[in-house]
C-alpha cells in the first residue's frame, strides 16, 4: 500500500486534496479578477455615459434620481477596487524591496 517506499496512501490523498485546493483557489481568483475588472470598467464607463446636464439621462438608473446616488452605485465599487489594488501593489513592492539579496524574505531578527 505504499508508493515509492516511504509514502503512504494517506499522504497521497492529502496531496490530492492540496491540489484540489490550489485549483479551486486559482479558479476563484480568476473569477474575482473578472468581476473586479468589470466593476472598474463599468465605473469608468458610467462617467462617460451619464449626461451630467440632463437629469433625465440618469433618473431611472440604480441610485437615481440623484447624480451622486448614480455615481455611488455605478462608480464607487470600481474606485474601491482600484484603491485596494493600488494599496496591495504598494505593500507587495515594499515586501519585495525588503527581501534579502538572495531572494529570501527577511526575518524579524535580521538586521
Amino acid at each position: 500500500m505504499t508508493r515509492h517506499g516511504s509514502s503512504s496512501v494517506w499522504t497521497d490523498q492529502a496531496a490530492g486534496r492540496h491540489g484540489v485546493r490550489v485549483i479551486a483557489r486559482r479558479v476563484l481568483i480568476a473569477i474575482a479578477v473578472v468581476v473586479a475588472l468589470y466593476l472598474v470598467v463599468r465605473g469608468v464607463a458610467e462617467l462617460f455615459v451619464v449626461d451630467f446636464d440632463d437629469p433625465a439621462s440618469y433618473r431611472s438608473d440604480w441610485g437615481g434620481p440623484s447624480l451622486i446616488g448614480v455615481l455611488a452605485v455605478h462608480s464607487a465599487p470600481g474606485l474601491v477596487i482600484a484603491v485596494a489594488v493600488a494599496l496591495w501593489l504598494v505593500r507587495h513592492r515594499r515586501r519585495r524591496s525588503r527581501a534579502q539579496p538572495n531572494g529570501a524574505p527577511r526575518r524579524r531578527g535580521d538586521l
